[in-house]
C-alpha cells in the first residue's frame, strides 16, 4: 500500500512538472513573437554605413495600420521627396533612394501620429 501511494505521489508530481514546462514554452513563444498582441514599427538603412551614398531604407510594420509616409529632406529642411506607402501588418518594405547630393540626408518616416528619424 505504502508503494503504491509512493508511486501515484510521484506520478502526479512528474505530470505537474511536465505540464508546467508545457505551459512556460507556449508562454515564452508567444511572447518572442513579434506581432503576438503588439504594436510597433521600426526603419533602419539597409547599408547602415554612415559614409555610404545609399540611402536606401527598410520600413518593418507590425501594427494594425498599414498607410506610411516618408519624407526626404536635405541639410537645408528642404523636402526633395515625399511618397506614401501601404504596408500590410507583419511585413517589411525597401524603399529604393536615388543617390541625393548633400552633406547630409534626412529621412522621416510618418505613421498615424508616430515620426521616425534617419539621418546620413
Amino acid at each position: 500500500m505504502l508503494k503504491s501511494q509512493t508511486s501515484q505521489i510521484i506520478f502526479a508530481i512528474v505530470l505537474m512538472l511536465l505540464s508546467s514546462v508545457i505551459f512556460l514554452f507556449w508562454i515564452e513563444n508567444t511572447q518572442h513573437s513579434y506581432s503576438y498582441n503588439k504594436s510597433w514599427w521600426t526603419i533602419s538603412f539597409i547599408e547602415p554605413n554612415p559614409v555610404s551614398a545609399n540611402l536606401n531604407f527598410e520600413i518593418e510594420n507590425y501594427t494594425s495600420t498599414d498607410k506610411f509616409t516618408y519624407i526626404i529632406k536635405n541639410d537645408s529642411d528642404i523636402t526633395i521627396l515625399k511618397e506614401d506607402l501601404l504596408i500590410p501588418k507583419n511585413s517589411k518594405k525597401t524603399v529604393s533612394i536615388k543617390k541625393i547630393q548633400n552633406d547630409r540626408t534626412i529621412v522621416e518616416v510618418l505613421h498615424e501620429k508616430d515620426i521616425k528619424t534617419l539621418t546620413k
